[in-house]
């Protein structure tokens, strides 16, 4: 990841964040637009940073106790699950769920990142 960025301008915002969702992002950014209030360069530094260093791990965690909880309310209802075996369909469920959860919660904070850079982009122009 690169270390930091200065966004001053709407071609900053196009070569650090428009060229792919699943790019490496630095890892800090200054907001230097002159257009823009302090507060506002403040509030959005929070937001970029935020998203820029999401890693998936919450909506993960989540994801670990919903399917689990799943794999309990299919077991008691009788429904077949993968395997006759419990402890090897819990580790199913939790690796897929795992997986799954980290992978919705980095499009979700790629996607808000996105729309934060759309939305400076539209009052720089």
């Amino acid at each position: 990841m690169k270390n930091s960025v200065s966004i001053s301008r709407i071609e900053d915002l196009k070569k650090y964040f428009r060229s792919s969702i699943f790019l490496s992002y630095p890892s800090s950014v200054e907001i230097n637009i002159p257009s823009f209030s302090e507060s506002e360069r403040t509030a959005y530094k929070k937001k970029i940073e935020s998203y820029i260093s999401e890693c998936g791990c919450e909506s993960g965690q989540h994801s670990i106790y919903y399917s689990v909880t799943i794999y309990i309310i299919l077991s008691l209802l009788g429904i077949k699950v993968p395997t006759e075996y419990h402890l090897l369909n819990i580790i199913i469920f939790i690796f897929f769920g795992a997986t799954t959860g980290k992978l919705l919660g980095l499009i979700k904070a790629r996607i808000r990142l996105h729309r934060i850079i759309i939305e400076i982009e539209s009052r720089l122009k």
